[in-house]
């Protein structure tokens, strides 16, 4: 008589176990990243640690994010939370995890979204002072031995905690290097020491060196020598000059260096709207990433100009700089290396102002009549050694935002800010508006600092007590901005001139195309007050394209220099009476033998298109705005912009920005990929078989090479002799795909050779960089698993089901009634990889 019910309650516990499972299955995978050693042995739980951004919406309140290889092992994951979203989402967030990884080879690690669940902790910082850990500084000056150590600061002093869970923790602490004969401090030389502790044995410490204190007296250059021990690691530099108001850092490690770098998706990191959406299918040669700078000494500067403000075409202009944007659309290791250089490089320039009683940038609402721009009414002067690296805002790159998104490190958060109080510094206090931080002058002056300063608001962390300053500072330029042009009275022409010593009563069309950018850009951060400036800012692009047939032709739109009417660059009201009154007056008046002629919708534009530094190529940021904004129309203001003579935007993709929501998107590219068999017993002949859609190239790697025919379906056979892993990455118009199958030797060929879709299929990835099921057999065995997931600050956690041991007890119950059948080993594989094999033991 117990046996129905004992039936009944096995069915009900695999009904609670598919549930629970599917908790599992059903969990959305984000992004992807790849893991790459440098190191040419192999390492067993390796630390790495790297900066995420996520797009709103992806990891929402009270989620959290596991990691897996794409065999599907489970990986521990530590998520420590830095910015949000206004929804609560997750924004960005700095990441560490422990992989196996063989020689110089590279992983790639799929990010997903699962049920929060509780923080842990690993160590105390008590526990590494005991350890006998230290990180020393000996600078010699004049005969005077200064110096500094970690293990003192930490000791006696509060550090800031950075990073707090069971996989690592981060201190952050520093001070005034002292006198080692007497303990005196000096007035102006500090170190800070950033100690990334994963155990007690292996310790990664970022050593900044300062000259950067705001209103200590008689700021100056110094010439010293300088050693930084860090355990058995250590680097020195002689007769190094380092000018007032700079820094630069040094990374050694306590224990070993993993030597592991972190690469990211590109179209994911553009579909976050962190950073601009560039044109699909990009390539840098490979000419051009071997010849990109890959490390700086201190006080080098890179590619970053020596001085910025001399005129004509450079690398660092635009709304990310030339190595910022080649490696956001080939996420080449070359170019992160050159992202994390020039960022680094920045140090070198005067702009680094350190208020010593916050230990922060020093800050405008409490000195709010402060100025490095003549007034300097609290500043001390500098001595008359200065620095012969000068900077500016008219010419300035877009400085450690990159570096910062994709590492994490401290450093780089703080150049983003550093570079974005200057700016407001910069300003004397009656043009900013005392602490409201108004930026003046010309257009491109305001352009770059707006971007600089929004990039700060954006991503400095929630709880940073600077985070609010930043915020407010973006919000009073855009209200400004608002009420002075996009008002009632507002020209007709979406034009804006505040300011231009050279050319009164005239535009710089280019300049005006940057400001339509950057307010679209703001609003693609999240500043939705820019979005009325940033609609009555794309009339400009727009009537240059030909708003109507008879009023502008577009083929002098990206002309070097406009009339704009009125009376003068002394006007600044945005009146009408200051500008023409529609397009087809402006065309005239500069363009009248033009003007007479029909418009050749065959002819091509003004502003060299072929080339990508070219005035034409200035404009593209701006149009794309303007649709994406629904002032210009994709069919026909960006069909006309993009129908003729192009740049070639492989090598410098600066302004190859594109409209983010066009009424012709290109299609992502797709793979259909599949191996048989996906497993044998020992060497053999498999085949495989592959297909791709919208795409225009594909190369293949791992056990196969080459490029390969994109369509129609094609099959080639290989002999294996050890487990191999086949990958076709293929590349469209509409982004990139990538997808990978396996076959592995030693193991008997699966009795089910029919699984259903998705069941033990081949991993693919995406332009997103999301893993997706692919719809081969064998692609992926999913019974090797490993560690359990971390979440947030570190504890193990198993979602809804609590930790692995309830998921265990469920399957050996479970498997009364699935032993007969596939189900149980379908179940196992397709609801979590990690744990397979114990679906597999219960059968």
């Amino acid at each position: 008589m117990f046996q129905p019910l004992l039936m009944n309650t096995n069915r009900l516990l695999a009904a609670l176990l598919l549930l629970s499972v599917c908790h599992f299955a059903a969990a959305a995978d984000i992004v992807a990243v790849t893991v790459t050693s440098n190191k040419s042995s192999d390492q067993t739980a390796v630390p790495v640690t790297f900066g995420q951004i996520f797009k709103q919406g992806d990891v929402p309140a009270g989620t959290g994010i596991a990691a897996r290889l794409t065999d599907g092992t489970i990986l521990p994951l530590q998520v420590d939370r830095k910015a949000t979203h206004d929804d609560g989402s997750l924004r960005h967030a700095i990441l560490t995890t422990k992989l196996d990884i063989a020689g110089t080879a590279s992983k790639v690690v799929i990010l997903s979204q699962y049920s929060d669940s509780a923080a842990g902790s690993s160590f105390s910082l008590s526990d590494l002072l005991s350890r006998g850990f230290d990180a020393t500084v000996n600078l010699d000056l004049d005969g005077v031995r200064y110096r500094a150590s970690a293990a003192d600061f930490l000791a006696n002093r509060s550090p800031k905690r950075w990073l707090s869970g069971a996989l690592v923790s981060e201190w952050i602490v520093g001070g005034s290097l002292t006198r080692a004969d007497n303990g005196n401090a000096h007035p102006h030389l500090a170190a800070y020491f950033h100690v990334r502790a994963y155990s007690l044995d292996r310790v990664r410490v970022d050593v900044v060196i300062e000259n950067n204190w705001t209103f200590e007296l008689n700021p100056t250059a110094f010439t010293y020598d300088i050693n930084i021990n860090v355990g058995s690691s250590s680097y020195s530099v002689n007769n190094l000059t380092q000018h007032h108001h700079t820094r630069w850092h040094r990374v050694l490690w306590w224990g070993t260096d993993p030597a592991l770098l972190v690469t990211h998706d590109g179209e994911y990191l553009q579909a976050s709207k962190a950073v601009p959406n560039y044109q699909k299918g990009l390539s840098p040669s490979e000419s051009y990433l071997n010849s990109m700078t890959q490390s700086v000494d201190p006080m080098d500067n890179a590619d970053l100009r020596t001085y910025f403000p001399d005129v004509g075409y450079g690398s660092q202009i635009g709304p990310l700089p030339q190595w910022d944007a080649t490696y956001v659309v080939s996420g080449d290791r070359r170019a992160l290396r050159s992202v994390l250089a020039n960022a680094s490089a920045g140090g070198a320039y005067s702009v680094h102002y350190r208020d010593k009683s916050t230990g922060y940038p020093v800050s405008l609402e409490t000195y709010p009549r402060l100025s490095l721009n003549g007034w300097r009414d609290e500043v001390p002067p500098e001595s008359d050694v200065r620095n012969p690296l000068r900077e500016d805002g008219a010419h300035q790159p877009s400085i450690g935002f990159l570096a910062y998104l994709t590492t994490g490190d401290y450093f780089y958060l703080e150049e983003i800010q550093f570079w974005a109080n200057r700016n407001m510094l910069f300003n004397n206090p009656n043009g900013r508006q005392d602490e409201k931080g108004i930026f003046t002058g010309e257009n491109r002056n305001q352009v770059w600092s707006i971007r600089s300063l929004a990039q700060a608001a954006y991503i400095t962390p929630d709880d940073h007590p600077m985070k609010q300053y930043f915020i407010d500072r973006v919000i009073n330029n855009i209200m400004d901005r608002t009420n002075k042009w996009a008002n009632p009275s507002a020209n007709n022409l979406g034009g804006i001139q505040d300011f231009d010593w050279a050319r009164r009563g005239q535009y710089s069309p280019w300049q005006n195309d940057w400001f339509v950018w950057v307010f679209g850009y703001l609003v693609e951060l999240g500043f939705d007050e820019a979005t009325t400036m940033r609609d009555w800012l794309s009339q400009w692009p727009t009537g240059r394209m030909g708003q109507a047939d008879d009023e502008f032709c577009f083929l002098y739109a990206a002309t070097y220099n406009y009339k704009r009417g009125g009376i003068g660059y002394s006007d600044t009201t945005g009146y009408p009476n200051s500008y023409y009154p529609n397009f087809r007056v402006l065309y005239e008046a500069n363009f009248p033998d033009a003007a007479s002629q029909p418009c050749d919708p065959n002819g091509v534009m003004t502003g060299n298109p072929s080339r990508p530094t070219s005035y034409y190529s200035n404009m593209q940021p701006g149009l794309a705005i303007a649709v994406d904004a629904g002032v210009a129309d994709y069919s026909v203001h960006w069909a006309r912009f993009v129908g003729g003579t192009k740049p070639d935007y492989n090598d410098n993709p600066i302004w190859a920005v594109v409209p983010r929501s066009a009424s012709g998107t290109t299609p992502r590219p797709s793979i259909d990929l599949s191996i048989t068999p996906s497993r044998m017993s020992s060497a053999g002949t498999v085949s495989i078989n592959w297909r791709a859609l919208n795409a225009n190239s594909c190369t293949a790697s791992g056990g196969w090479s080459g490029s390969k025919v994109v369509s129609p379906s094609r099959a080639e056979s290989f002999e294996v002799s050890e487990t191999t892993t086949f990958s076709l990455t293929c590349t469209g118009d509409g982004g990139r795909a990538s997808s990978s199958v396996t076959v592995r030797i030693g193991e008997a060929p699966a009795q089910d050779t029919t699984p259903p879709s998705g069941s033990d299929a081949g991993s693919t990835t995406d332009s997103t960089g999301a893993g997706t099921s692919g719809s081969s057999a064998g692609a992926t065995d999913s019974s090797e698993a490993s560690s359990t997931a971390v979440d947030g600050n570190g504890a193990g956690g198993a979602g809804a089901l609590g930790d692995s041991t309830g998921l265990l007890l469920l399957m050996l119950l479970a498997g009364r009634v699935c032993r007969r059948d596939t189900c149980m080993k379908r179940l196992a594989k397709r609801a979590w990889p990690g744990y397979g094999l114990a679906g597999l033991f219960v059968l």
